[in-house]
């Protein structure tokens, strides 16, 4: 009865060369995979950026377009010239294309200066080149005393100095 049933089970299983070719082909598989992830990006000037993910997936050598991918969680912290915490973001996830020197960061963002003041939205794409943050995604922005709501915004990284665009309400707080 062992026999045949693994035998069974043998014949059930079986795949052509050009199946499993073109099943791999099909499939983009990253180069490199890690958990719990902390990087820190520096430059002439010192610290600039530390990053925490849980899960990071880098598609380079064989993907249709090169990126990373964190997920599970990202926190980035942007630093001052000085070395000093400026912001930190939060996101469900984040894409970093490095063609184009830019991260897209997705799924319940929140951003907050060293002011206190919070941007909240579902996707903000950070410009490394220019040092820019945009979205035309609806936004979110809490002050001490207020509550702004919009369509899309600009913004330094560090999210000191923003513009929002197509305001549509904003809430007096009575604190």
């Amino acid at each position: 009865m062992g026999i045949s049933l693994l035998l069974g089970l043998g014949m059930g299983c079986t795949n052509s060369v050009q199946q499993v070719t073109a099943l791999s082909a099909n499939s983009e598989q990253p180069d490199q995979t890690g958990d719990s992830v902390s990087l820190s990006y520096l430059d002439t000037a010192g610290l600039r950026v530390t990053l925490f993910a849980a899960k990071m997936r880098v598609f380079q050598f064989r993907a249709k377009e090169p990126r990373t991918e964190l997920d599970s969680g990202v926190h980035v912290t942007f630093y001052t010239l000085e070395g000093n915490p400026q912001a930190d973001l939060f996101a469900h996830k984040a894409i970093r294309f490095p063609s184009g020197k830019k991260t897209r960061a997705q799924g319940q963002v929140l951003l907050v200066n060293k002011r206190g003041e919070q941007l909240e939205t579902e996707e903000l794409t950070w410009d490394e080149a220019s040092g820019q943050i945009f979205t035309e995604a609806p936004v979110k922005i809490t002050r001490k005393e207020e509550v702004l709501f919009g369509n899309g915004l600009t913004g330094n990284s560090d999210f000191s100095k923003y513009e929002m665009k197509n305001i549509t309400g904003r809430v007096k707080l009575n604190l």
